[in-house]
């Protein structure tokens, strides 16, 4: 491309050559999806040969770069929107949502500030609106589009802390979860201070989920010995097996004991467009602040976590900063009061968007096609001789095993699958078991779909087997 003047302009022309020919791609992308491989494995030392070097002094040509991005780099990724990509959480994004990335890259709003950009703000927090809703949240409740379910998280338990510790929390503060609670709840427990003795790792109830009588029991023995228990993470939708703590018994020991009830809601948190979604996370609305992934289960594109607290106050008092330099984006609404960033993308305008032209009945459809997806995997395994299932569909979620496959056949399998190109499951350890993993969450999946994958699977798993 020949460039104008400054180094950065160039010539409508130029532009729309460069746009037509993007464009092009992921329209051809999109329409191509199933027909792609899902995976590849690559050789550390090929990939870094080919594409750790010398950025160059002069430009390059559009074309040969072009061709490089997609031949050389995007092929070099798992398709995780791929219908065949079933391993961990999938992000199955609408082609909606990744068109109007481009328009907020275009115009670049900065979201830290009303007076930087008042309409982002207001989509933003009509979005949150809409989840507080979702939730089932009082007027009142608000918080911040983030990066992800990690500093969603950290938001949440920050606000935690400032609310039942103060700013200098004792030795003695004490946070209950449990084994499947998401580890990047630890590592952000780490980063506030809290050392593993204060952490308590609660015993499950054989299905994955937090206990109620040992959260009961933990909490008086703490409080004998002078410790401070003050905050209890529970999980909607665990990411080994789809599990669900019991949020409303939860909440009543919490309400009772003064506890801060946070939900980790990233991956289970849409499930409540459904009916079946706000019955398995029944008492979620009762938690002090929650947690939903629109990368995840809401189909959008990376990235997009949500905070939302009960009381929007909550996260304002222990996030609001001053500074002489801000002193000229004082206004009703600072949504940077409300997390960690002061710098902002608007992440928030895809979902909006995506839900005002498709509307809320296409999502709730597309979830309950998830959740009958995963009950479909699970009797696709029960009729194969050769797997046999290790946990039931919860949440999109099933674990499997494979009957002549010890822990390491299964880990060999995984990475046949990636390989392969043709699928891509995951693996996890359950009861000291290497336990396969799937779910099956894109919303173009169906019996045949699901059977002709299976079917692929089958047929690595014997080449793994001989």
């Amino acid at each position: 491309m020949t460039q104008k003047e400054g180094p950065f302009d160039f010539s409508e022309h130029e532009l729309r050559t460069l746009g037509h020919k993007v464009v092009d791609h992921i329209v051809e992308h999109f329409g191509s999806l199933e027909t792609r491989p899902v995976s590849r494995l690559d050789r550390w030392e090929d990939v870094q040969r080919e594409l750790r070097v010398p950025f160059p002094e002069e430009g390059q040509d559009l074309d040969l770069l072009l061709s490089q991005t997609f031949e050389q780099i995007f092929s070099r990724s798992m398709l995780s929107n791929h219908p065949r990509f079933l391993g961990f959480i999938p992000s199955p994004g609408n082609p909606v949502s990744v068109f109007v990335e481009a328009l907020v890259a275009a115009y670049n709003p900065f979201m830290g500030a009303w007076h930087e950009a008042a309409g982002p703000t207001m989509v933003e927090l009509n979005v949150l609106d809409w989840l507080g809703g979702l939730i089932g949240f009082p007027e009142g409740c608000g918080g911040q589009v983030t990066s992800g379910g990690t500093a969603a998280n950290l938001i949440g338990l920050v606000a935690a802390r400032h609310h039942k510790l103060g700013d200098h929390p004792p030795e003695s503060a004490r946070v209950y979860l449990q084994p499947h609670t998401h580890r990047t709840i630890l590592r952000n427990l780490r980063l506030l201070g809290f050392d593993s003795a204060q952490i308590c790792e609660l015993e499950g109830d054989g299905q994955g989920r937090m206990d109620p009588g040992s959260l009961i029991t933990q909490i008086g023995r703490d409080r004998k010995v002078g410790l401070h228990p003050f905050c209890c993470v529970a999980t909607a939708g665990t990411t080994n097996i789809g599990a669900v703590d019991p949020l409303d018994r939860l909440a009543d020991i919490c309400q009772k004991e003064g506890l801060w009830l946070h939900v980790d809601a990233a991956f289970g948190g849409a499930s409540l467009l459904t009916r079946e979604g706000k019955e398995l996370l029944r008492g979620i609305e009762r938690a002090d602040t929650v947690v939903i992934d629109g990368h995840k289960w809401l189909f959008q594109p990376f990235e997009m976590g949500c905070i939302v607290a009960r009381d929007s106050e909550s996260l304002k008092a222990a996030f609001q900063m001053e500074a002489d330099y801000t002193d000229d984006l004082e206004s009703e609404i600072k949504l940077s009061d409300y997390g960690l960033q002061l710098s902002r993308s608007f992440k928030a305008l895809k979902l909006w968007f995506s839900l005002r032209l498709l509307g809320q009945k296409a999502f709730r459809e597309a979830v309950e096609n998830g959740l009958e997806s995963a009950r479909t995997w699970q009797r696709l395994l029960d009729q194969e001789d050769d797997w046999t299932v290790v946990t039931p569909a919860s949440l999109g979620v099933v674990s499997f095993r494979h009957k002549r496959l010890h822990d390491e056949g299964h880990r060999k399998l995984v990475k046949a699958c990636w390989g392969s190109g043709k699928l891509v499951i995951s693996s996890t350890v359950l009861q000291d078991r290497v336990t396969l993993r799937a779910c099956p969450i894109h919303p173009s999946l169906d019996r045949k779909r699901l059977g002709s994958i299976l079917s692929d699977l089958n047929e690595i798993a014997r080449s793994v087997t001989e």
